[in-house]
């Protein structure tokens, strides 16, 4: 008895499997090839997007690398005139 129940179970299991591949057979909203082809493009897109906001990106810290280096030029050019004018004070 013990094994007639064994083969039940089998046999409810490869229903299940059987019901379960026929309804994503049915119930797909696309084949494979096309489904892939379209995460293929999704990502290309993302990857696109992404480069695209990498540069944008670098070039504003590039922009505020270069600001960043005008100001400090100037504040040791006003230093250098101010140490001048202190060591042409102490003279």
């Amino acid at each position: 008895m013990a094994d007639k129940s064994k083969s039940y179970g089998f046999a409810w299991l490869f229903a299940g499997l059987g019901a379960g591949a026929l309804a994503g057979i049915v119930y797909a909203p696309q084949r494979g090839r096309q489904t892939r082809e379209d995460n293929a493009d999704g990502f290309r897109e993302d990857t696109d997007s992404l480069r695209a906001h990498t540069l944008q990106a670098a070039e504003e810290v590039t922009a505020l690398v270069e600001q960043s280096k005008r100001q400090m030029a100037a504040l040791v050019d006003q230093s250098r005139q101010q140490v001048s004018e202190y060591v042409d004070r102490s003279r």
